[in-house]
């Protein structure tokens, strides 16, 4: 029995890295294992990943996602610049940023199963995304625990990041407009 147990071990092995050396003919493989989310995964959620990224490819001024718009997955950045902004009002828009390969995306909504929250744009011709569906992400947790906290933890992280940027804004927006009003008030009295 203890045999037997010990092959199945050496073929499951085996076969983990028959796997891995056919997809490291993948220009994909290459980019996600150099990816910071996808760090110290083991070599059969990287499989599992490769297997349900869809690439997508988008050309200068092409609207990749839309405010308010339903949310089904993330974005990874692989090739070219992309844009996130909101339209507040009719010719208004504003840029909260722009994005380099490597990057991540999209990645709020997806955890929260709300509406986007903004909108994204490419900013180049030939910009190549990788997408993973909310449906992926769940199965990923499920079949590989460890690597999809691992990814999970990522996405919090870059969430957290986000929101430490946009209160440092905030902060600065607020001091610039208690100036102005204190200018404003000087120049009336």
């Amino acid at each position: 029995m203890a045999t037997s147990s010990k092959f199945l071990d050496w073929f499951s092995e085996a076969k983990s890295r028959t796997t891995l050396r056919r997809m490291e003919t993948d220009d994909n493989f290459h980019f996600i294992r150099n990816n910071y989310l996808f760090e110290q995964f083991s070599p059969d959620a990287i499989a599992f990943i490769l297997l349900h990224l869809i690439e997508r490819r988008y050309n200068n001024d092409d609207l990749i996602f839309k405010e308010e718009n339903p949310s089904i997955c993330f974005f990874i950045l692989k090739q070219g610049k992309a844009e996130i902004f909101v339209t507040p009002s009719p010719g208004v828009k504003i840029v909260y940023e722009t994005l380099d390969p490597g990057q991540l995306f999209g990645e709020v909504s997806v955890l929260s199963s709300s509406s986007r929250t903004a909108s994204a744009r490419a900013l180049e011709n030939d910009t190549v995304m990788l997408l993973m569906s909310t449906f992926d992400l769940e199965e990923l947790c499920r079949a590989y625990p460890v690597d999809g906290l691992k990814l999970l933890r990522a996405i919090a992280g870059r969430i957290t990041d986000y929101l430490a940027t946009t209160t440092r804004r905030l902060r600065v927006a607020q001091a610039e407009l208690h100036e102005l009003k204190q200018k404003l008030d000087s120049h009336d009295g």
